[in-house]
């Protein structure tokens, strides 16, 4: 049973980004433990041309906010789960250890991975490296942009919501907008335009990064999400 997650961590997370980035947010007027008073943003669900451009410009904005390392200034949660962030001058240490290995072991322990899987996530760890590079900077990323975090209204983006942040390779954001695919193609192509991408990012980048919330999904829903990680680690390391 995961322990219950006070929103306050929330409403601090929204703060930071309301300092720290230009993404629209919704107005808090009232946060403690168990209660989040925000305002009510109109969403009428459309998702637009117009939308994937402002989404790519804004999250390539807030990807030029850097830090000296990798993580963040508290643990904060994805969905209802904590998500660690100590601070890190390495960010293939941080991703393999605050990432890849405690949400593998959380999975593994719910009994949500096939059997093996967590034996191949600790091989996968140990050879990072192989497909990795560090990034040049620890870029601040909103850490949960799929479609329903993202409310929209007439062709603009209303507010950005429900943010599980820290620093962190830019592209992983971006990759997991390609698992749940929020956007069109001109996002990225919008994207690029600013900042560009790793030349390995679609074929070895995207898949390595979204084991993440693959593992973040079994731990939470079971299902096909653990076979789903399973099948990108033996990609690399093979099924032994």
């Amino acid at each position: 049973v995961n322990p219950p997650i006070s929103l306050e961590k929330e409403a601090r997370m929204l703060d930071f980004l309301n300092i720290n980035s230009r993404l629209p947010l919704p107005k808090l007027y009232y946060s403690d433990a168990d209660l989040l008073v925000m305002a009510n943003m109109p969403h009428d669900g459309q998702f637009t041309l117009a939308v994937d451009h402002a989404a790519a410009t804004l999250l390539a904005d807030l990807h030029a906010n850097h830090a000296p390392l990798f993580g963040f200034a508290e643990d904060t949660v994805i969905g209802p789960l904590r998500q660690p962030n100590p601070w890190s001058k390495s960010w293939r240490d941080f991703f393999t250890k605050q990432r890849l290995l405690f949400f593998g072991e959380k999975a593994e322990i719910a009994g949500k991975l096939p059997e093996g899987c967590m034996r191949r996530i600790e091989r996968l760890s140990a050879k990072l490296s192989q497909w990795l590079d560090e990034p040049e900077h620890p870029s601040l990323i909103h850490g949960d942009v799929w479609g329903g975090n993202i409310l929209v209204h007439q062709g603009k983006i209303s507010a950005f919501i429900d943010p599980a942040c820290y620093y962190a390779d830019r592209e992983i954001e971006l990759a997991y907008t390609q698992l749940f695919q929020p956007f069109g193609q001109d996002f990225l192509k919008q994207y690029q335009k600013i900042h560009g991408l790793s030349a390995n990012f679609f074929d070895t980048k995207c898949p390595l990064y979204n084991l993440y919330p693959l593992l973040v999904h079994a731990c939470l829903f079971g299902g096909d999400y653990g076979q789903s990680a399973d099948l990108i680690i033996k990609r690399f390391v093979g099924t032994r």
